[in-house]
């Protein structure tokens, strides 16, 4: 069914089911612990301009054509705390800058990254995604073999950047685009020490990652 529109009820006038349904809890913005808890709930009454929040993840969509999008807020991923790593080059998921649950459409990101790495070690990072993101582009500014390096970037890429010595911060600038083209999906950072060392490589609490929806 699809939401009726606009009613007045006033004082002694009785609502009927269809109305109950049509005037107000098609049109109420429902809140659900998850999507699966949304699908669950609704499976079988999915009508388009209906409106959900899910609580997981914080997001809020609108039912359209038929299927769920989310409505245009940024999904921002923070880190509060430092991530350490030391004599590894092997890339890992960072704890805090990941997204997952994207749904189908055209987005955007930006990332500002604050690092800190020994001139031995250095930092290297790649953007992971699962295999329903497409057309990934993005580009990144960074001091990368002793000069200020901004660079274009498509695919499954490694960039490195510069370390200046340990504790010593330093800030990488990525911005970019990719598809999802099935529901679902993740896009995450990871990243290493360039070159083993026993040092600490660090990124920093206050670095963050934003992605939204565009198309």
């Amino acid at each position: 069914m699809t939401g009726l529109g606009y009613k007045q009820f006033t004082d002694g006038v009785v609502a009927t089911a269809l109305e109950a349904n049509g005037y107000l809890m098609e049109q109420a913005v429902m809140r659900f612990a998850s999507e699966t808890a949304r699908d669950t709930a609704l499976a079988g009454v999915f009508a388009d301009g209906m409106v959900a929040y899910t609580a997981d993840a914080g997001i809020l969509w609108v039912r359209r054509s038929g299927a769920w999008v989310e409505i245009g807020v940024p999904r921002v991923k923070y880190k509060t705390a430092d991530t350490t790593r030391s004599n590894t080059t092997s890339l890992a998921t960072d704890p805090d800058l990941t997204h997952s649950g994207i749904e189908i459409g055209t987005y955007i990101f930006d990332m500002r990254l604050i690092f800190s790495a020994s001139a031995v070690a250095d930092w290297k990072g790649f953007l992971t995604a699962t295999g329903s993101i497409t057309s990934r582009l993005f580009t990144s500014l960074r001091k990368n073999g002793g000069v200020i390096a901004y660079d274009h970037h498509e695919g499954a890429v490694t960039f490195a950047a510069d370390g200046a010595g340990v504790g010593t911060k330093q800030g990488i600038n990525i911005t970019g685009s990719f598809v999802a083209t099935a529901a679902g999906q993740a896009f995450d950072l990871q990243w290493a020490q360039n070159t083993a060392e026993v040092s600490n490589t660090v990124l920093h609490a206050g670095s963050y990652y934003r992605i939204q929806r565009v198309g």
